[in-house]
């Protein structure tokens, strides 16, 4: 999951097509990425898109300095540029493929969270 994750950020960054790769930025939330490096550089390339910045290396270490996700004196900022760095691919397929998994995620959570009332007896059927 965190390679498909990855390779969208590093697609979406490379993106030929800018309007096609905002758009995506802006449809899925980083609420979607189960890493949390990838949602935090997610966050930060679609604050740019929402304040109508552009999305560059540069741009992208300091919105992430900004939303105070750098860690001291920039420590992080390699892991961030690595994953900006990795092959582009498709970024279509790879942003169903992490909805697909966001909603996996968020439906088990919600039958783990139901699990005690279904299997309490002394609830009513309502």
């Amino acid at each position: 999951m965190e390679s498909a994750e990855k390779a969208l950020i590093a697609s979406v960054f490379t993106h030929p097509n800018k309007s096609d790769s905002q758009e995506i930025l802006l449809e899925l939330s980083p609420d979607c990425f189960q890493g949390i490096g990838e949602g935090n550089l997610w966050t930060a390339m679609r604050e740019l898109v929402l304040a109508g910045n552009p999305i560059n290396e540069t741009t992208i270490r300091q919105s992430l300095g900004t939303l105070g996700h750098l860690g001291p004196e920039g420590i992080y900022w390699p892991t961030y540029k690595d994953m900006l760095e990795q092959a582009s691919e498709p970024i279509e397929e790879l942003a169903n493929e992490i909805r697909d998994n966001w909603l996996r995620r968020s439906l088990g959570a919600l039958i783990d969270s139901r699990r005690f009332e279904l299997s309490d007896m002394s609830l009513s059927a309502d």
